[in-house]
């Protein structure tokens, strides 16, 4: 097949690593971690498909990259993710809507003319809208039909990307903190819903989603993340809103493989498989056995039967990076 642009039309949408149907494994009650599991698609972000296939369950698959999720590779760069995606969560379209609008609540209800719910969204969920009335936004959707959403549920983009770095300091930490209590998911990019087959976050999603709520599309692993931050020296200069990145000794990683987001008051918000496998703020000294007084940007750590090394960095204070960032959602470049 010749490569098509494909848009998300449900709220959200699994990328695997195979074109197999998947049992709902990734509950809440469970401790299995789907190892299929990539990454999420939420509606209105593309792809591009690339090939197509039926599994063993006669449900048709497409082979796509990612257009607003992308990760680096030394050999050939940035790139999207690859991966397979069910034909019912994609529309084929000959261009893309442009976002205005993001949803910054956990959970937002989109309505229809009759204020019937259609469906539930996702933070970091963009949308197109074109008209504001009665506190809600008339948005058209990918499949080019009309819906209505509250706007108390969404931030203006190119408001909400103008905000001053100390603003969106305090903004990004005050929605990622909606997650405190919700369930890790291994490849998880959407709000804890039982409307959706997988849902809540991974570690580096928390970071990501948090962001994107408030119109910055940063990178969406972890170690991509720390690749576009700005290194910090010392623990102590950390601010709120500034990132712990671990490499993993014991699992010989090469790669981040986790991040963290700093809170202030040697206070740390995280979403991790660890423990209770939920997000939760833990303390330094919970977390790495010393306050973070005493740990510098590459220091190892032995703590709980696991051998890290610890790095320091900041998006927000890359500020050529969020700058480009800040460009590109006002022009609508993805």
């Amino acid at each position: 097949m010749n490569q098509q642009l494909m848009t998300v039309i449900h709220p959200v949408a699994n990328l695997l690593y195979q074109p197999q149907t998947q049992p709902n494994i990734n509950l809440p009650t469970s401790d299995v971690i789907n190892p299929q599991q990539i990454t999420q698609i939420l509606l209105g972000e593309h792809v591009i498909a690339h090939e197509q296939c039926i599994d063993d369950q006669n449900q048709q698959w497409y082979f796509v990259s990612t257009m607003q999720q992308a990760f680096f590779q030394d050999s050939v760069g940035w790139h999207g993710f690859p991966g397979w995606i069910q034909a019912k969560d994609l529309i084929e379209v000959s261009n893309f809507l442009p976002h205005n609008i993001v949803i910054h609540k956990k959970l937002a209800p989109l309505f229809d003319l009759y204020h019937q719910k259609i469906m539930t969204l996702s933070l970091g969920t963009r949308l197109y809208a074109v008209e504001k009335k009665d506190e809600q936004f008339k948005v058209i959707l990918p499949n080019q039909k009309t819906a209505f959403i509250n706007c108390a549920d969404t931030y203006e983009i190119h408001s909400a990307v103008q905000e001053s770095e100390m603003q969106l300091r305090a903004n990004i930490l005050a929605t990622a903190q909606q997650f405190i209590g919700d369930w890790y998911s291994w490849g998880g990019r959407s709000s804890q819903c039982d409307d959706f087959e997988i849902s809540s976050v991974d570690c580096s999603a928390l970071v990501h989603l948090s962001f994107l709520a408030h119109g910055l599309q940063i990178p969406r692993m972890s170690h991509e993340q720390f690749l576009k931050s700005e290194k910090i020296l010392h623990c102590a200069d950390l601010q709120p809103c500034d990132f712990i990145y671990f490499v993993s000794i014991t699992k010989h990683s090469t790669r981040m493989d986790h991040v963290m987001i700093y809170l202030g008051n040697d206070q740390i918000l995280e979403s991790t498989y660890a423990d209770d496998h939920k997000v939760r703020i833990v303390s330094f000294q919970e977390r790495m056995g010393k306050s973070c007084n005493f740990i510098k940007h590459g220091d190892k750590i032995i703590w709980n039967d696991e051998e890290f090394f610890v790095y320091f960095g900041s998006l927000l204070a890359n500020k050529p990076f969020i700058q480009q960032l800040r460009n590109d959602a006002l022009k609508n470049v993805y």
